[in-house]
């Protein structure tokens, strides 16, 4: 199963339970998504789901068709971002993401 797909899912599970993200607590651990790699998936957005979890660093969306980026400010702890290869015509918001290296 690739890792987009397990990505989907995940998202799934959180919108069906009452698990605030993006804490998932499975025996006893506590799980914590830090990177999200959707890479040839034929995008045309950032998923707005992206923004679900609060420790996420690391944000790949390369090889797809998204045209424009508009970040919010719930993306504070991310580190690194990739989208190489898009259509983008327009980025707004970066000065939101402090943690940007």
């Amino acid at each position: 199963m690739s890792w987009s797909v397990l990505y989907i899912v995940f998202l799934f599970f959180l919108s069906c339970t009452n698990i605030p993200s993006p804490w998932c607590r499975f025996h006893s651990h506590t799980f914590v998504l830090q990177e999200v790699s959707l890479i040839q998936e034929k995008l045309t957005r950032v998923p707005s789901d992206v923004t679900k979890f609060s420790h996420l660093e690391l944000l790949c969306l390369r090889q797809n068709y998204i045209k424009e980026i508009t970040f919010v400010a719930g993306l504070t702890t991310i580190q690194e971002l990739d989208f190489h290869d898009n259509l983008l015509k327009k980025i707004e918001g970066l000065e939101k993401l402090v943690n940007l290296t």
